[in-house]
């Protein structure tokens, strides 16, 4: 096998391997994973499916329909201690995804704009922040901006983004700047941090 990632359960009784690196990390803000996790958000490094293997213990399967896409999602969970260990899904059958906090070294999965994005950003929690020069969306599918404001924004969204010394304040879809009309730019995005109100 391949040399990759090890994890495991609490109670140790279902370890794993992922079999390789992680191909990016999803960061989601969705109400499924506010319910599988217990927090705000999963930090969901996601591996190919093939070379990922349980090597100690077999886990148990709960499936359920995506809200989103109606599709199958699979989470593989310890049935002695009850932890979440990783999802498969039937939208993407070559892809899995593991809890980061069940890795052994979860500190050894960098989280960077380069190799991540933060999703359903419109399911956030108030308080949520954003880094800066992150892709993000408030669905599935990152854009190539950054900014929440420049997608199609629910009723009360609503966000801080502070950069340069400017406060703009985006409610919904509108901008407001206290200082410049000036659009959000790539460039002023990635020197700018956005918290959900």
């Amino acid at each position: 096998m391949t040399n990759g990632q090890t994890g495991r359960c609490l109670c140790g009784n279902v370890e794993y391997n992922t079999g390789g690196e992680p191909l990016w990390v999803t960061i989601c803000y969705c109400r499924f994973c506010q319910r599988a996790t217990g927090s705000d958000k999963m930090i969901e490094p996601i591996f190919e499916r093939e070379p990922f293997r349980f090597t100690h213990g077999n886990p148990s399967i709960y499936t359920l329909p995506s809200d989103g896409s109606g599709k199958d999602i699979n989470v593989h969970f310890c049935s002695e201690c009850g932890t979440k260990l990783a999802l498969t899904f039937e939208r993407w059958p070559d892809r899995l995804g593991i809890y980061v906090g069940t890795l052994d070294r979860p500190t050894s999965i960098s989280v960077t704009p380069e190799n991540s994005k933060h999703i359903f950003l419109s399911e956030a929690r108030p308080g949520t922040i954003v880094p800066p020069g992150f892709l993000s969306t408030n669905g599935m599918q990152p854009r190539t901006t950054v900014h929440p404001s420049n997608r199609t924004c629910e009723k009360n969204l609503t966000w801080l983004r502070v950069d340069s010394g400017h406060l703009r304040i985006s409610l919904g879809c509108s901008v407001r700047t206290a200082v410049t009309q000036k659009p959000f730019s790539r460039r002023t995005a990635a020197n700018a941090c956005f918290v959900r109100f």
